[in-house]
């Protein structure tokens, strides 16, 4: 005969799920995942209350601070393609005219200490690497390293002038230098596989 589930303590039955004496036993243990708790309820009730605002202010609040959503990994992929079209770019149209390239190192660049024979392969040879680099996000930290350089070359040396340009690039490149290139690269799955190699040592 099954027990009566007023006798119960108030706590279990409130959780009882069913009246048979196998239902009362398995609520008792734990076994049944549609125990419910008049706690749980309560607060989910709150929850739905405050993602649903009424008034006008509350749902510009509400639509305010969704914007916080926005997952920051796709901001650094972002990031990582614009700077790495402007670095590709500027090392295809360097390479497409190699006379014309070294004319521009050496009458309008004017690198200092850099001879323009030595200075305009290094310049072609850091745009054309490392925007690989950002797009597979892979050493992306360390692929920023020359990217910054040379935007700081650019800004004191050759084009002073196109400061606001050069700040866009500066912030990309900081963030993706302190923040990671996020979960989209191949950084992120090398991490994840050196992790779990050195956990199952």
């Amino acid at each position: 005969m099954a027990p009566d589930n007023q006798n119960l303590p108030g706590r279990v039955r409130r959780g009882v799920v069913g009246t048979g004496e196998a239902d009362i036993i398995a609520t008792v243990r734990g076994d049944f995942c549609a125990v419910r708790e008049e706690k749980s309820l309560t607060m989910t009730t709150v929850e739905m209350e405050r993602e649903a605002p009424t008034s006008l202010l509350g749902r510009i609040r509400h639509l305010y601070d969704r914007l916080g959503l926005l997952p920051l990994s796709l901001i650094q992929l972002m990031a990582r393609i614009s700077m790495a079209m402007i670095f590709w770019r500027s090392g295809q149209a360097k390479i497409a005219n190699w006379d014309l390239t070294l004319q521009l190192f050496a009458n309008e660049y004017k690198v200092p200490i850099l001879p323009p024979e030595i200075a305009a392969p290094m310049a072609a040879a850091v745009e054309l690497s490392t925007p690989i680099l950002l797009v597979l996000g892979l050493c992306t930290r360390i692929a920023t390293l020359p990217m910054i350089g040379m935007t700081l070359v650019i800004q004191i040396f050759v084009y002073p002038m196109a400061w606001v340009d050069h700040l866009v690039w500066m912030t990309l490149l900081l963030l993706l230098l302190s923040r990671g290139p996020g979960v989209i690269s191949l950084d992120h799955w090398i991490g994840k596989v050196l992790l779990r190699a050195d956990a199952a040592r």
